[in-house]
């Protein structure tokens, strides 16, 4: 008797857990101060297309950027990302969706990148990103006016987004339903590889991307996405046209060359050696001295020149290209002549 209650009891328990209702999505685009675990978490149970806005971008860095680095290279290649676990529900995420935008003040974006040794510029992630800083500031310059200035009415634009917010919403209820492929016209897919092979040339040595491949071999792709977005958000019927992907690459290039200005693009033993030669004019020819002990310079130059390796190099890069000559005098101490073309 037990036997049989016990396996009318175990057809009960799996038929209810069969009707169990699927937990409803919720409709969130938008994160903020998001954790990389949580907004994994977020897309997997709510809404798998979101962006993460965030004004003061420090934190992003640190608790969504850098561990999730290979999540958000695999979004933007349109892999799917897989999660395993231990402890709790393993999943998959096919066709992600995510964009990002932050705003970050200099001097922490600097102090991010040398404590992470900029881990995301050498996974590429920057490099898929449009990226752009201010030149100079416009402090004191901000001057208010009496005078009514007419602006661009954005009203237009938002009901735009409203739309494609909704129809995205509409598609996520059904994902089987396959997508749209937009394509370049004649003249258009001309110019694509036209800018494709300029690009390319670049790349060699003495070109503007000489030492930008990463970012070169991403711009072209970055262009592509650009003119598909023009092409949707202003309602264009048929093929992606020529002046849609010319307006395209114009913005791409304006913030690649943005890129190039706040990834200083030289390579890094470049940029210690000039940093080295730095510190020995200030502390050493300015000073009217011309010898230094070589391990005096290493114990107490520049902070980064003191990890494993670099400080070698830059002195290396220095004494080749004659700005200094290093030598052992009779007791076998290194020094750096600082001076090497004095008699």
């Amino acid at each position: 008797m037990a036997k049989i209650n016990e396996a009318k009891a175990q057809k009960l328990l799996t038929a209810h857990l069969t009707a169990k209702p699927k937990k409803p999505r919720k409709t969130q685009f938008i994160q903020d101060d998001v954790t990389y675990q949580a907004l994994i978490e977020g897309m997997h149970e709510n809404c798998k297309n979101v962006c993460v806005l965030a004004d003061e971008g420090t934190g992003t860095l640190n608790r969504l950027v850098t561990p999730g680095m290979s999540m958000l290279n695999s979004a933007w290649s349109m892999m799917e990302i897989t999660i395993g676990r231990k402890t709790s529900e393993s999943f998959n995420l096919p066709d992600p969706r995510i964009a990002f935008l932050l705003s970050i003040q200099p001097g922490p974006f600097s102090e991010y990148r040398e404590r992470k040794s900029d881990m995301a510029k050498s996974a590429g992630l920057w490099a898929r990103a449009i990226t752009c800083s201010a030149q100079s500031s416009t402090i004191g310059y901000r001057l208010a006016s009496e005078n009514k200035q007419e602006f661009f009415d954005p009203s237009h634009y938002f009901d735009r987004l409203q739309k494609l917010l909704k129809k995205n919403l509409k598609r996520g209820q059904n994902p089987k339903k396959s997508r749209t492929v937009l394509s370049f016209d004649e003249q258009a897919h001309q110019l694509y590889v036209e800018t494709f092979n300029e690009i390319e040339e670049n790349t060699r040595p003495g070109g503007l991307y000489e030492n930008a491949s990463d970012h070169a071999s991403k711009l072209m792709e970055n262009i592509a996405r650009l003119s598909a977005i023009i092409h949707v958000v202003n309602g264009y019927e048929g093929d992606i046209s020529w002046e849609t992907l010319n307006i395209s690459i114009q913005i791409c290039i304006f913030f690649s060359k943005e890129y190039l200005s706040i990834f200083n693009t030289q390579p890094q033993f470049f940029l210690d050696a000039m940093m080295l030669n730095d510190w020995l004019t200030v502390h050493i020819r300015q000073k009217g001295l011309r010898y230094i002990q070589k391990r005096y310079a290493r114990q107490y130059c520049s902070g980064p020149l003191r990890q494993q390796g670099r400080f070698r190099e830059a002195l290396d890069y220095l004494e080749c290209h004659g700005y200094i000559k290093t030598y052992r005098d009779i007791t076998k101490t290194w020094h750096i002549d600082t001076f090497p073309t004095y008699p």
